[in-house]
């Protein structure tokens, strides 16, 4: 499922459920940990809003999921293991921006959408076991297991100015 989609279906579930097993967690109160914006919750609920990967990943936590970002460095990891392409050609092929990867692993935050257009790209450049080796339940467990580090967080790094 598309990180933007998964995004706004989690929120979605965790507000449609009890108050107190939300930890009394509004949606406004959800919009201002995340972004500051009280806001922020109910358009991205509408659609109305760029998410950006960091405050996707953000809400993510909060409500209780795992965050987006490891999984997509993992995924575009084992891509580039799988096929030898370099990052710069990843983000070239697939967003028209060669400089995408790079910055990504360098603490970049970008657009869920953006990201999304990365994963429907490499997908398509896949086929049968190659893409359940990258996109599969197991890939996750796979990568954890040869040790991949993460991509970091902006805050992770010091060379990216929040």
């Amino acid at each position: 499922m598309p990180f933007d989609l998964e995004f706004r279906r989690s929120v979605c579930a965790f507000l449609a459920g009890n108050i107190f097993e939300r930890r009394g967690i509004s949606q406004s109160r959800l919009g201002l940990i995340a972004s500051g914006d009280p806001g922020f919750v109910r358009r991205c609920i509408e659609g109305d809003a760029d998410v950006q990967l960091d405050t996707a990943d953000t809400v993510r936590v909060e409500i209780g999921e795992p965050p987006f970002r490891a999984q997509f460095c993992r995924e575009l990891k084992l891509f580039m293991e799988l096929t030898g392409m370099k990052p710069w050609a990843v983000g070239w092929c697939s967003v028209r921006n060669a400089a995408f990867v790079p910055r990504l692993f360098g603490g970049a935050s970008p657009n869920l959408r953006t990201v999304d257009r990365v994963r429907t790209w490499m997908h398509a450049q896949l086929r049968g076991e190659q893409r359940r080796v990258v996109f599969g339940p197991a890939a996750a467990v796979a990568s954890s297991a040869k040790a991949l580090p993460d991509c970091p967080a902006p805050a992770e790094n010091p060379r990216v100015r929040t």
